[in-house]
């Protein structure tokens, strides 16, 4: 499969012929605790079962379900929230609201501790952020499953609408909701974790790191890595990097400032064009 743009099919690999791997394929099936049992990424009727894509030979997590694999991220999660031995669980998309009434966004997943009356004690929010995708993706998954042999004969060096990973977008994504859900969430002096791919969070501006106890935001970094026998890749944490939420938003919407001069070159361009116009 040389340069093969997709890592992961309905969560196997497309050289993956187990029998788990055809059912899951044959039945668009999820196995990364959706919330029915089928795939519904872009269409539920016709699904883009891609979870991840590959860059530098390495798979990119590419669609957010696939960050709940056995709930490791809400485990690690809970781990900054809530103090060692609290009972917990967590509570799926629940929208936030402004002062105002209106819709602040869905948070992926609250966490809440509750004491043995089943009052909550104290909860955390956590987002999940996949990464966007630039070019077609739909292409080549439509192509493994009509023909999944021709797929993994295939050269896709030549395609030129390689699906590829596209970090700005997604980064694009990203601070709004860091912007307007953790604001909300720190001024009531709650805390909040985002989960989040290898290769985007590197591609992040650089964060200073504090204590895990003084953070009010927290970066739980993921990769998936190749499980041989199983043929497969598992969700592994990577490292959990724990920053202060104001500097963090400073630092993602502080613009990367250039030179002046080749600006000042074309503002000198369109002067010198206007005043060509009008000389007539």
């Amino acid at each position: 499969m040389k340069n093969a743009p997709l890592a992961e099919i309905f969560g196997f690999s497309p050289a993956n012929v187990s029998r788990t791997a055809i059912r899951h394929r044959a039945d668009r099936l999820c196995p990364f605790n959706n919330v029915g049992p089928n795939c519904t990424k872009d269409k539920k009727n016709d699904p883009l079962g891609v979870c991840s894509v590959f860059r530098d030979a390495r798979p990119v997590i590419t669609c957010p379900i696939r960050f709940r694999e056995e709930w490791l991220i809400a485990s690690d999660a809970a781990r900054f929230f809530f103090p060692e031995g609290t009972q917990w669980t967590f509570l799926p998309e629940i929208r936030m609201k402004d002062a105002s009434g209106k819709s602040a966004g869905v948070l992926d997943l609250i966490l809440v501790s509750y004491d043995e009356n089943g009052l909550i004690t104290d909860y955390g929010a956590l987002e999940i952020q996949a990464v966007y995708i630039s070019g077609n993706v739909r292409a080549p998954f439509q192509m493994y499953m009509r023909t999944p042999e021709e797929y993994n004969n295939q050269d896709w060096s030549r395609l030129v609408e390689k699906p590829k990973p596209d970090f700005l977008s997604s980064l694009k994504r990203l601070i709004p909701q860091l912007l307007i859900k953790s604001r909300i969430l720190r001024a009531w002096d709650r805390r909040m974790a985002v989960a989040i791919d290898e290769a985007f969070f590197n591609s992040l501006p650089a964060m200073r790191e504090v204590g895990s106890r003084t953070s009010d935001l927290a970066w739980l970094v993921y990769e998936l890595q190749s499980d041989a026998l199983a043929e497969r890749f598992r969700l592994t944490n990577t490292r959990c990097v724990y920053t202060d939420l104001r500097e963090t938003i400073a630092v993602m919407t502080e613009p990367e400032i250039g030179p002046e001069e080749p600006f000042l070159k074309l503002l000198q361009e369109k002067l010198n064009e206007r005043l060509e116009q009008e000389r007539g």
